[in-house]
Protein backbone atom coordinates (compact mmCIF):
# COMPACT_ATOMS: atom_id res chain seq x y z
CA UNK A 1 0.00 0.00 0.00
CA UNK A 2 1.44 3.27 -0.94
CA UNK A 3 0.13 6.56 0.61
CA UNK A 4 0.45 9.93 -1.42
CA UNK A 5 0.78 13.35 0.18
CA UNK A 6 -1.64 15.75 1.52
CA UNK A 7 -2.18 18.90 3.51
CA UNK A 8 0.50 21.17 2.47
CA UNK A 9 2.26 23.15 5.11
CA UNK A 10 4.87 25.71 5.40
CA UNK A 11 7.39 23.24 7.13
CA UNK A 12 6.18 20.33 6.17
CA UNK A 13 3.33 18.41 4.34
CA UNK A 14 1.66 15.83 6.28
CA UNK A 15 1.64 11.69 4.63
CA UNK A 16 -0.06 10.07 7.34
CA UNK A 17 -1.23 10.54 10.77
CA UNK A 18 -3.12 7.91 12.83
CA UNK A 19 -3.39 7.80 17.17
CA UNK A 20 -0.20 6.48 17.05
CA UNK A 21 2.43 8.23 14.94
CA UNK A 22 2.38 10.60 12.45
CA UNK A 23 4.48 10.65 9.19
CA UNK A 24 5.75 14.12 7.49
CA UNK A 25 7.66 15.06 4.63
CA UNK A 26 9.92 17.36 5.97
CA UNK A 27 11.27 20.43 4.27
CA UNK A 28 14.92 21.22 3.16
CA UNK A 29 16.64 23.79 5.16
CA UNK A 30 15.00 22.52 8.76
CA UNK A 31 16.28 21.27 11.94
CA UNK A 32 13.86 18.17 13.22
CA UNK A 33 15.05 18.81 16.82
CA UNK A 34 16.88 22.04 17.86
CA UNK A 35 18.52 23.66 21.18
CA UNK A 36 18.65 27.01 19.42
CA UNK A 37 15.76 27.33 17.20
CA UNK A 38 12.49 26.50 16.25
CA UNK A 39 11.86 23.15 14.91
CA UNK A 40 9.82 21.18 13.58
CA UNK A 41 8.95 18.91 16.85
CA UNK A 42 7.52 22.70 18.05
CA UNK A 43 5.35 23.45 14.89
CA UNK A 44 3.72 19.69 15.12
CA UNK A 45 3.64 20.78 18.92
CA UNK A 46 0.51 23.28 17.34
CA UNK A 47 -1.31 20.50 16.18
CA UNK A 48 -0.48 18.08 18.93
CA UNK A 49 -1.01 17.31 22.83
CA UNK A 50 2.17 15.51 23.02
CA UNK A 51 4.97 14.81 19.69
CA UNK A 52 7.87 12.03 20.22
CA UNK A 53 10.93 12.75 17.80
CA UNK A 54 12.35 8.78 17.31
CA UNK A 55 14.55 9.50 14.46
CA UNK A 56 16.00 12.70 12.61
CA UNK A 57 17.48 14.06 9.30
CA UNK A 58 20.07 16.49 8.46
CA UNK A 59 18.52 19.50 8.51
CA UNK A 60 19.62 20.09 4.80
CA UNK A 61 17.82 16.67 3.96
CA UNK A 62 14.40 16.64 2.80
CA UNK A 63 11.90 13.59 2.99
CA UNK A 64 9.94 11.27 5.50
CA UNK A 65 10.18 11.45 9.28
CA UNK A 66 8.06 9.62 11.50
CA UNK A 67 6.85 10.75 14.93
CA UNK A 68 4.84 8.85 17.64
CA UNK A 69 1.88 10.23 19.79
CA UNK A 70 2.00 8.33 22.95
CA UNK A 71 4.81 6.68 24.83
CA UNK A 72 4.49 3.50 23.83
CA UNK A 73 4.53 4.04 20.37
CA UNK A 74 7.22 5.98 21.35
CA UNK A 75 9.44 2.85 23.00
CA UNK A 76 8.63 0.67 20.02
CA UNK A 77 10.00 2.94 17.47
CA UNK A 78 12.81 3.65 19.40
CA UNK A 79 13.62 0.06 19.30
CA UNK A 80 12.63 -0.42 15.59
CA UNK A 81 15.28 2.63 14.78
CA UNK A 82 18.30 1.16 17.17
CA UNK A 83 18.26 -2.61 16.42
CA UNK A 84 17.00 -1.55 12.30
CA UNK A 85 14.17 -4.30 12.87
CA UNK A 86 10.65 -3.20 12.07
CA UNK A 87 11.20 -0.17 9.84
CA UNK A 88 13.14 0.16 6.28
CA UNK A 89 14.40 3.62 5.29
CA UNK A 90 15.98 4.59 2.13
CA UNK A 91 16.69 7.43 0.14
CA UNK A 92 17.28 9.33 -3.17
CA UNK A 93 20.35 10.55 -4.16
CA UNK A 94 22.26 12.63 -7.10
CA UNK A 95 25.62 12.53 -7.12
CA UNK A 96 28.98 13.65 -9.40
CA UNK A 97 30.05 11.38 -11.58
CA UNK A 98 29.29 8.03 -12.83
CA UNK A 99 29.70 5.99 -10.24
CA UNK A 100 31.66 2.68 -10.14
CA UNK A 101 29.57 0.79 -7.39
CA UNK A 102 32.23 -1.84 -6.97
CA UNK A 103 34.44 0.66 -5.51
CA UNK A 104 32.27 1.75 -2.49
CA UNK A 105 33.20 -0.20 0.38
CA UNK A 106 29.68 -1.00 2.44
CA UNK A 107 30.85 -0.24 6.03
CA UNK A 108 33.16 2.53 6.64
CA UNK A 109 34.65 4.35 9.74
CA UNK A 110 33.25 7.86 10.74
CA UNK A 111 34.31 10.38 13.22
CA UNK A 112 32.24 13.74 14.31
CA UNK A 113 34.19 16.84 14.27
CA UNK A 114 32.08 19.11 16.23
CA UNK A 115 34.45 22.21 15.28
CA UNK A 116 33.99 21.61 11.76
CA UNK A 117 30.35 20.79 11.64
CA UNK A 118 31.07 18.17 10.09
CA UNK A 119 32.34 14.61 9.91
CA UNK A 120 35.72 12.58 8.84
CA UNK A 121 35.79 8.97 7.32
CA UNK A 122 38.46 6.12 7.28
CA UNK A 123 38.61 2.75 5.73
CA UNK A 124 40.16 1.55 8.64
CA UNK A 125 39.12 1.46 11.95
CA UNK A 126 40.74 3.52 13.97
CA UNK A 127 40.31 5.32 17.67
CA UNK A 128 37.65 7.58 17.77
CA UNK A 129 35.39 6.38 14.71
CA UNK A 130 32.51 4.45 15.00
CA UNK A 131 31.30 1.93 12.08
CA UNK A 132 29.06 3.60 9.82
CA UNK A 133 27.14 1.15 6.87
CA UNK A 134 25.67 2.25 3.57
CA UNK A 135 24.20 -0.02 1.06
CA UNK A 136 24.19 2.33 -2.30
CA UNK A 137 22.91 0.85 -5.65
CA UNK A 138 22.39 2.70 -8.89
CA UNK A 139 19.53 3.05 -10.10
CA UNK A 140 20.22 4.96 -13.45
CA UNK A 141 22.86 7.37 -15.05
CA UNK A 142 22.22 10.75 -15.96
CA UNK A 143 25.34 12.52 -18.42
CA UNK A 144 27.91 12.91 -15.95
CA UNK A 145 25.98 12.20 -13.03
CA UNK A 146 24.16 9.01 -11.24
CA UNK A 147 20.92 8.67 -9.34
CA UNK A 148 21.22 6.65 -6.18
CA UNK A 149 19.54 4.98 -3.94
CA UNK A 150 20.57 4.36 -0.47
CA UNK A 151 19.90 1.63 2.44
CA UNK A 152 20.88 2.72 6.03
CA UNK A 153 22.13 0.31 8.12
CA UNK A 154 23.55 2.50 10.90
CA UNK A 155 22.20 5.92 11.23
CA UNK A 156 25.41 8.58 11.54
CA UNK A 157 25.31 12.11 11.33
CA UNK A 158 25.96 12.84 7.77
CA UNK A 159 26.79 9.47 7.15
CA UNK A 160 24.93 9.46 3.34
CA UNK A 161 26.82 12.48 2.64
CA UNK A 162 30.52 12.21 3.79
CA UNK A 163 30.30 8.02 2.91
CA UNK A 164 29.90 8.67 -0.70
CA UNK A 165 31.59 11.84 -0.88
CA UNK A 166 34.81 10.20 0.24
CA UNK A 167 34.68 7.72 -2.46
CA UNK A 168 34.67 10.79 -4.96
CA UNK A 169 31.50 11.27 -5.71
CA UNK A 170 29.61 14.30 -3.79
CA UNK A 171 26.23 14.78 -3.73
CA UNK A 172 24.78 17.62 -6.24
CA UNK A 173 24.01 20.44 -4.10
CA UNK A 174 26.33 19.08 -1.33
CA UNK A 175 29.49 22.32 -0.09
CA UNK A 176 30.29 20.73 3.04
CA UNK A 177 31.50 17.22 1.79
CA UNK A 178 31.91 18.77 -2.34
CA UNK A 179 31.65 21.59 -4.44
CA UNK A 180 28.65 22.31 -6.28
CA UNK A 181 26.80 24.77 -7.95
CA UNK A 182 23.24 23.82 -6.80
CA UNK A 183 21.80 25.73 -3.41
CA UNK A 184 19.97 22.42 -3.16
CA UNK A 185 21.24 19.50 -1.80
CA UNK A 186 19.45 16.31 -3.68
CA UNK A 187 19.30 13.74 -1.02
CA UNK A 188 15.78 12.57 -0.28
CA UNK A 189 14.79 10.48 2.47
CA UNK A 190 11.93 9.36 0.11
CA UNK A 191 11.21 5.49 1.16
CA UNK A 192 9.73 4.17 4.54
CA UNK A 193 8.78 0.81 5.14
CA UNK A 194 7.46 -1.03 8.42
CA UNK A 195 7.55 -4.88 9.78
CA UNK A 196 6.28 -4.99 12.90
CA UNK A 197 5.74 -8.59 13.75
CA UNK A 198 3.98 -7.54 17.51
CA UNK A 199 3.15 -4.69 19.44
CA UNK A 200 0.82 -2.06 19.55
CA UNK A 201 2.52 -0.61 15.70
CA UNK A 202 2.04 -4.45 14.13
CA UNK A 203 -0.91 -3.17 12.03
CA UNK A 204 1.22 -1.26 10.08
CA UNK A 205 3.19 -4.26 8.67
CA UNK A 206 4.12 -4.23 5.24
CA UNK A 207 2.69 -0.52 5.25
CA UNK A 208 4.78 1.54 2.78
CA UNK A 209 5.19 5.21 2.29
CA UNK A 210 6.73 6.71 -0.65
CA UNK A 211 7.52 10.48 -1.83
CA UNK A 212 8.85 11.78 -4.97
CA UNK A 213 12.26 14.00 -4.05
CA UNK A 214 11.25 17.68 -5.31
CA UNK A 215 14.65 17.74 -7.21
CA UNK A 216 13.82 15.07 -9.82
Amino acid sequence: VFYKEKEQKDWHTTVYVDENIIIVNKKSGIEVVSETERDLVAVLKQEFAVIYPVHRLDRNTEGLVVFALNKQAEKELLDAFKTRVGITKKYALLVDGRVDITKIKRTVYLKKVPSLSKVWISELKTSGYEPAVTEFDVIEYRGDKTLLEANLITGKTHQIRAHIAYFGYPIVGDNKYGKSQEKQLHLTANFLSFNFKKGNLSYLKNKNFEIVPTWV
